[in-house]
């Protein structure tokens, strides 16, 4: 069946290989995906087996078997397959995986809403026989996921980019070819790095894919060759501004080498590989930290995290573990941070404690593109509401908690052919004066803790805020919710976000967890209101029924295709 002409067309890429065991399952979650306007191209590669009569078998228009005369490397197979792909996307899933039936929903969703995608990635289970479902890798876990300008990570943390998540756009893949001779095993490596290379990356937090473990898949059996291959696209691709993490990828993989010498029989060859090139410390400490990182990063570990930082508040050593975790957070992103100053010398970077105690991070990158990402969120919904109420020019908004301006540096931008006039405010008085001195085109005014505003009633169209009645007590969000209600216009439009679903593990005791689930507001505190260590979990009938019941329209919207983890709520004033 042939392709719409549409933006959002894909081509779901399967190379399969001897996979008669494994392909029917695979093709079935792709025939499942909630998501239709696709075709799925599979390429054999000169199977032996019943592969190609399993594929036949598959009754539906949208599938196109390709069939290899003889076998090929990995990376030949991948190419042959992305230049015969007709979709604006290409989705690649291998023969043993299985994916979720939303995950080419979830990502042309959030694709669709942004140009400089180059690629869009998910997170993963590991299953198998006898095996748990675990986190596809050791680094994150269930923790969030890196998005942005990611080529760094990807250099210095090859695993967390599972293949059978990856949805790249056609035209970025068919830059990479032809591959480089020396990339034979690790295609899947080479294609995240470059995407990541040539555009932005946005990552699904939630699970999309099942990778499954077995003796025969390739990780398995040529461990070796798989770790000297992928030295060598990080040798190609780091440049002189990564010598150090290269440095590091080169002592990890000549260590991994050694092992797999030595386990192979090759006890002379590998020791002195060893020796000469790896680490035995690292080979000792690996499985321990491993251990370590699957535990902090799984959805126990995170929760164990907050109960000990429940435990520090209680015992009013907050302040002080703050400031150890800011030592520690600015020695560790140095070098990133100094890397994207070189790299953009016109950034205006904010004070690191004013982003710090704004957003408990200090991460350069993080704080230009995932603003501006989420600020597009924001923009979207204005957008629409501005075009419902036919208002096409002179728009005034205001973004209450600016902080050092991660969203608000980019929606006079986004919002220009509005002609807005936008306005910043927050009670931080170091924020507002920074902002006021290196943001231009924003009004930027200070306000107190409690209200009111420094702004006449029915003052403007729209106000947004993004993660700040997450902070405050019940009292002080309901009067602000109050305040924020006053100046705008009516039928102006509030957009707010809360802490809902996805921060269940600041959830930490008892009585907390069975008050939430009466819909009653939570609140840690035990810190200075308004900073970050002052948590508010919301439920969703705490928000309707009390936060913003004096709104009409109350709606809550899907924040996933701007990497806004937060709920998202749309209200308007009557």
């Amino acid at each position: 069946m042939p392709l719409s002409t549409a933006d959002d067309t894909v081509t779901v890429a399967v190379n399969t290989y001897n996979g008669a065991s494994y392909i029917r399952a695979a093709i079935d979650s792709i025939l499942a995906q909630s998501f239709t306007n696709f075709e799925l191209l599979i390429l054999d590669d000169a199977s032996t087996d019943d592969t190609v009569g399993i594929i036949k078998s598959c009754d539906d228009k949208r599938i196109h078997l390709l069939e290899s005369e003889k076998a090929k490397s990995v990376a030949d197979a991948r190419s042959n397959i992305i230049k015969a792909a007709k979709g604006t996307w290409i989705a690649f899933l291998d023969q043993d995986d299985l994916w979720t039936p939303d995950k080419l929903a979830r990502q042309i969703k959030i694709a669709k809403y942004h140009s400089d995608l180059s690629m869009v990635y998910g997170r993963a289970l590991r299953f198998g026989t006898n095996k748990r479902h675990q986190p596809y890798d050791t680094w994150f876990g269930s923790s969030k996921l890196p998005e942005g300008r990611i080529f760094r990570d990807i250099l210095s943390k090859p695993s967390f980019v599972p293949m059978s998540t990856i949805f790249v756009r056609r035209d970025i893949a068919l830059r990479m070819l032809p591959m480089p001779d020396y990339v034979r095993h690790c295609p899947d490596y080479f294609i995240a790095l470059q995407a990541a290379r040539l555009g932005t990356v946005a990552a699904l937090q939630d699970v999309c894919c099942f990778y499954r473990v077995h003796s025969e898949s390739m990780s398995q059996t040529l461990e070796a060759e798989i770790h000297a291959e992928a030295a060598a696209i990080i040798e190609a691709a780091a440049g002189t501004e990564n010598q150090s993490i290269l440095t590091h990828r080169r002592i990890v993989s000549a260590s991994m080498i050694a092992r797999t010498e030595i386990q192979r029989g090759d006890v002379r060859q590998g020791l002195s590989r060893l020796f000469r090139d790896g680490s035995i410390a690292f080979l000792a400490l690996r499985k321990p930290l491993h251990a370590y990182r699957r535990a902090k990063n799984s959805a126990q570990g995170r929760k164990m995290k907050y109960q000990t930082l429940q435990a520090i508040r209680q015992l009013g050593f907050l302040k002080l573990w703050d400031r150890l975790s800011f030592g520690l957070k600015t020695a560790r992103t140095a070098k990133r941070n100094q890397a994207f100053l070189n790299a953009h010398p016109d950034f205006k970077a904010p004070p690191t404690e004013l982003s710090f105690d704004a957003y408990n991070s200090i991460d350069l990158e993080h704080y230009h593109t995932c603003g501006q990402r989420q600020a597009e969120g924001f923009a979207h919904h204005i957008k629409v509401h501005s075009a419902k109420h036919g208002q096409d020019k002179g728009l005034r908004v205001l973004e209450w908690g600016c902080g050092p301006a991660r969203l608000i540096k980019h929606i006079p931008n986004l919002l220009k052919d509005l002609d807005p006039e936008v306005f910043g405010t927050d009670y931080n008085a170091q924020s507002i004066g920074w902002c006021s001195e290196h943001i231009d085109s924003v009004n930027f005014r200070t306000n107190n803790l409690e209200p009111p505003l420094d702004f006449p009633s029915d003052y403007f169209d729209v106000c947004y805020n993004f993660s700040v009645f997450t902070h405050l007590s019940e009292s002080v969000q309901l009067e602000w919710a109050s305040e924020l209600k006053r100046v705008l216009k009516p039928g102006g439009l509030l957009i707010s976000t809360t802490h809902g679903k996805n921060f269940d593990h600041l959830i930490v005791t008892e009585q907390d967890q069975a008050d939430h689930a009466k819909g009653k507001l939570v609140v840690q505190d035990g810190y200075e209101e308004g900073k970050k260590w002052f948590f508010a979990i919301h439920p969703d009938a705490f928000v309707t029924e009390k936060l913003l019941a004096a709104f009409t329209n109350v709606r809550k919207v899907d924040g996933t295709p701007w990497g806004i983890t937060q709920d998202v709520w749309l209200s308007e004033k009557a």
